[in-house]
Order: C-alpha cells, then sequence, then structure tokens
C-alpha cells in the first residue's frame, strides 16, 4: 500500500473528519487530555493533507 493511499481511504477520511470536528466542537476546554487530543487531531489532519498533496501529484513513496 503506497502512501497516497490513504487519501481515498474510507475509514482513515472518517478519522480525519472526527479529528476536525474534535477540534471544532472541543476549542474552548481546556486540560492534559484534551490537549493531547489537540496533538492527535493536527497529527491526523497534517498526515492526510500530506497523503492528499501525493495523491494530486502522483507520487507514490
Amino acid at each position: 500500500m503506497h502512501f497516497s493511499q490513504l487519501a481515498v481511504s474510507p475509514v482513515y477520511i472518517i478519522v480525519t473528519i472526527l479529528c476536525i470536528g474534535y477540534l471544532i466542537f472541543l476549542r474552548e476546554d481546556k486540560g492534559c487530555y484534551i490537549f493531547i487530543g489537540r496533538i492527535y487531531s493536527i497529527l491526523h489532519i497534517a498526515i492526510y493533507l500530506f497523503a492528499l498533496y501525493l495523491y494530486i501529484i502522483g507520487n507514490n513513496l
């Protein structure tokens, strides 16, 4: 499986949508667990954007 195939994987798209929702709905909460969840969400979104970029340019790592 190539890294760029994450861009079209249905499970990873759902996880990315849930991470965006987590960042939107819990933006005013504070705490250690919320902060760890934000880092996790940002990491997943960054990985998805990178995979989408690779999918668009056609590079298969």
